[in-house]
């Protein structure tokens, strides 16, 4: 990020792996609406984005088969899976972690990852647009 601060509003997005033309879609909110609601968010905005489908934790399974792990392992892990919005904080260009430092040692030997590592460049494509949310 370039100098700029990330609102909670669009945290709270991001971090569910959402962006804000998904958001705005699912809504049925045009882009200009959705830039006021994120610099101004009220408590209910705030719910509602809390309330998003968690995009990221749906395909747990695409993860653990692009990453050559099962879904126990990637479990165990407990990654904390962040989007790459580049410098204008608005375009999700992929996904990255940091192996944590309770990375158990098979997954460590078994992908070759050390600990602090950052994994980046997870296509966007392993995370469907519309998730089995079932």
């Amino acid at each position: 990020m370039t100098g700029r601060n990330k609102t909670l509003f669009q945290q709270i997005v991001n971090s569910k792996g959402w962006t804000f033309d998904d958001v705005g879609e699912r809504w049925n909110v045009g882009e200009r609406q959705m830039s006021r609601i994120a610099k101004s968010a009220s408590q209910r905005d705030l719910d509602a984005a809390n309330g998003l489908p968690n995009r990221l934790e749906a395909n747990m399974s695409e993860l653990a088969n692009y990453l050559g792990i099962t879904d126990e392992q990637l479990e165990e892990l407990d990654l904390e899976i962040q989007g790459d919005y580049g410098s204008s904080g608005e375009m999700l260009y992929s996904y990255y972690f940091e192996v944590p430092e309770h990375a158990p040692s098979d997954v460590l030997e078994i992908t070759g990852w050390k600990v602090g590592q950052v994994i980046n460049s997870i296509p966007l494509s392993v995370f469907p647009e519309e998730p089995d949310l079932d």
